[in-house]
């Protein structure tokens, strides 16, 4: 299972190495399709990590708010203090920042993905503007795996598993991890929440 930057990461472990992975389950993977097949050179130029305060963490969030109580606003308080929890050093800056890594993507391109024959869902929160649903899209048609489906779910932005339609996508990564389908379905497009 993986998450935003976390597609490539796992896409790629999983074209990689198809004989260790059983099932994948991509939620708003970042896929590029011309991506690099090989690294950069090193060390890479730029910052090594970014930041984000709790009024952009908010800001971004609710830039990809579309639908009547797509979340509740408390939930974001939670969030935010689980993040800061979790990096005790970023916490102490100025009020408090989310440090994230600066991260390079390279190899799961069009030419990885559609070696991957792994059975895979692939999940788009329709209002998503971090990873639009059409970036999840091209990953799936790109997918070379029989076995695949999109879930498209409504009212859902990048955070879609803190908002109302979390346990629609939870339950079905549930199925199709336990069983290789959502409902029956083993391919095609499904719609959830709408």
């Amino acid at each position: 299972m993986a998450w935003s930057l976390g597609g490539p990461r796992a896409g790629g472990y999983a074209a990689q190495h198809p004989e260790k992975v059983q099932r994948m389950v991509l939620f708003a993977p970042a896929y590029n399709r011309t991506a690099p097949a090989t690294p950069p050179a090193l060390p890479n130029p730029g910052v090594v990590f970014n930041t984000q305060s709790r009024s952009e963490f908010i800001a971004n969030w609710d830039r990809q708010v579309g639908c009547t109580d797509q979340y509740q606003p408390a939930v974001r308080d939670v969030v935010w203090a689980e993040m800061l929890a979790s990096d005790p050093v970023g916490a102490t800056w100025g009020t408090g920042v989310r440090r994230a890594p600066s991260t390079t993507t390279f190899g799961w391109n069009q030419a990885s993905i559609g070696g991957t024959k792994i059975p895979t869902m692939i999940i788009a929160g329709a209002l998503d503007k971090q990873v639009p649903p059409d970036r999840v899209k091209a990953a799936y048609d790109d997918l070379g795996a029989t076995d695949k489906v999109l879930v498209d779910l409504a009212c859902s932005s990048h955070n879609a598993m803190w908002e109302r339609n979390h346990l629609l996508m939870f339950k079905a990564s549930l199925d199709w991890l336990s069983k290789g389908a959502v409902g029956e379905q083993t391919s095609g497009v499904i719609r959830l929440g709408y």
